[in-house]
């Protein structure tokens, strides 16, 4: 009888589909999610008051690709459970020069908030 050897699982390593670049602007206080590679975009306000906009790519109505939120270190940290925000939640992204490999956007802008408001 003949016994094999089993390598053990390797973690997986995998990148999400949608690679994110987020940028804080203080001096506007605007926060900036890009997927990356860039693509031609037109915005979709989600919000009534006009501080979340989802990017969505021009040839492709269902595509997100980026979010613009608007007075960021004003919002409320619950802000997004707001029902209009639901399609945008489930999506996962990996985060450039973050720890957040698979996140959220609550996630990713929990780590945002850490990140450039808390100083």
């Amino acid at each position: 009888m003949v016994t094999y050897k089993t390598a053990p699982a390797k973690e997986d390593k995998r990148i999400p589909s949608k690679v994110v670049d987020v940028r804080y602007y203080e001096q506007n206080d605007i926060l900036y999610l890009t997927v990356i590679p860039p693509r031609p975009a037109r915005y979709r306000v989600v919000d009534d008051d006009f501080c979340f906009m989802a990017a969505i790519h021009t040839e492709n109505n269902q595509d997100v690709v980026g979010f613009e939120i608007h007075y960021f270190s004003l919002q409320d940290p619950d802000w997004l459970e707001a029902p209009e925000f639901a399609p945008y939640l489930t999506q996962r992204y990996y985060v450039v020069d973050s720890p957040i490999k698979d996140g959220t956007l609550p996630e990713i802008f929990a780590w945002a908030r850490e990140r450039f408001l808390t100083r």
